[in-house]
C-alpha cells in the first residue's frame, strides 16, 4: 500500500477502476502519431499537445540509453510517496556491501514487501535498520542532489513526503540498470528482480500504459492524497522492441487518482511509440 492505512487502501481500489479506461483510450489518436518522433524538441511539442488537454501537473525526464539523449518536461518538485523506497533499497545493499556482510533472510523478505506490494510497514522497518544517515548519504553517493529526504514514520517527515525531481530519479535507477560499480552485480541483479515482478495491481504507468508482453520493464510507483491534487508518480526501465530508456514521471491530480494514472499512463504510452526509433 502507499500512504497510510484505510485511506490509501480505498484511493487504490479507486484507481483500479481506471483500467476499464487504458491509455489508449485516453491518448487516442495523439498516440499512434507519435511513432516516428526522433529528437528531443518533437517530443517535447507532442508532451506538450497532449498535455494541454489535460489538468494537473506532470514533469518528467527520459534518458535513451541508445544514445545518451535526455528529455526533461516541466522540471518540478514532488513529494516522493513510495518510488522513494528503491532508494532505501539500494541504501540497504550499499551498507551490506560496506560491510561485507550479507543481507539477511528477513531483510529480503521486507525488501520484497516494500518493493513488490509497496508495504509501509516493511518501509518503516529497513530505515529503522539502514538508519537515516545511512540514506541520506547514498542519495547523495548516487547524484540525488536536489531530493530532500524524510526517513520518519508519518506526521510530516513521513519518508514519502521526501521530496524530489525527475532526474534524480533517473539517477537513482541508473545505479540499477547500468554498471556504475556502486552495487555489485549480484545486487542490481537483485533490485531488478524485485522491480519487474511489482504486483500485477501496481504495474502501471512507465511500465504498463499497457506495453507488449516482449518488452522487459522494472517499476515503482508513488501515489498519495495531498493538498493540491493527488501525487501520481512512476519510476521504471523499459527495455525490448527497439527501445531502451529510463523514464521518471511526477504528477499532481486535482481530479483525484483514476485521473492522474490515466495521465501517467498516457504519457508513458506516447513516449514508448515516440521511441520506435532512438532519440537524435
Amino acid at each position: 500500500m502507499d500512504l497510510s492505512g484505510r485511506a490509501s487502501r480505498r484511493a487504490f481500489v479507486l484507481g483500479s477502476a481506471g483500467l476499464a479506461l487504458p491509455a489508449t483510450t485516453v491518448l487516442g489518436a495523439g498516440a499512434a502519431s507519435a511513432a516516428g518522433i526522433d529528437t528531443p524538441a518533437a517530443l517535447r511539442a507532442a508532451l506538450s499537445s497532449y498535455l494541454s488537454t489535460r489538468v494537473g501537473t506532470v514533469g518528467l525526464l527520459l534518458h535513451d540509453h541508445h544514445t545518451g539523449q535526455e528529455v526533461t518536461y516541466n522540471t518540478f518538485r514532488n513529494q516522493s510517496l513510495s518510488t522513494i523506497k528503491v532508494l532505501v533499497l539500494v541504501a540497504l545493499l550499499r551498507r551490506s556491501q560496506e560491510r561485507g556482510l550479507a543481507v539477511t533472510t528477513s531483510q529480503r523478505a521486507l525488501a520484497s514487501k516494500m518493493i513488490r506490494y509497496s508495504d509501509n510497514a516493511a518501509t518503516d522497518s529497513l530505515i529503522a535498520q539502514v538508519g537515516s544517515s545511512t540514506i541520506v548519504r547514498v542519495a547523495r553517493d548516487v547524484g540525488m542532489s536536489s531530493t530532500v529526504v524524510q526517513t520518519g514514520s508519518y506526521g510530516t517527515s513521513w519518508w514519502g513526503y521526501s521530496t524530489t525531481i525527475p532526474a534524480d530519479l533517473v539517477r537513482l535507477l541508473r545505479v540499477v540498470v547500468i554498471s556504475t560499480g556502486y552495487l555489485t552485480t549480484v545486487n542490481r541483479a537483485y533490485v531488478r528482480q524485485l522491480m519487474s515482478t511489482v504486483t500485477a495491481t501496481q504495474r502501471w504507468g512507465v511500465c504498463d500504459p499497457p506495453l507488449p508482453t516482449d518488452v522487459y520493464t522494472i517499476v515503482k510507483n508513488g501515489w498519495g492524497p495531498l493538498s493540491g491534487g493527488y501525487r501520481v508518480n512512476s519510476l521504471g526501465y523499459v527495455h525490448g522492441n527497439n527501445r531502451w530508456y529510463s523514464l521518471a514521471i511526477l504528477s499532481r491530480s486535482p481530479n483525484g487518482f483514476t485521473y492522474g494514472r490515466a495521465t501517467v499512463d498516457a504519457v508513458s504510452l506516447l513516449v514508448y511509440r515516440a521511441l520506435d526509433v532512438p532519440l537524435r
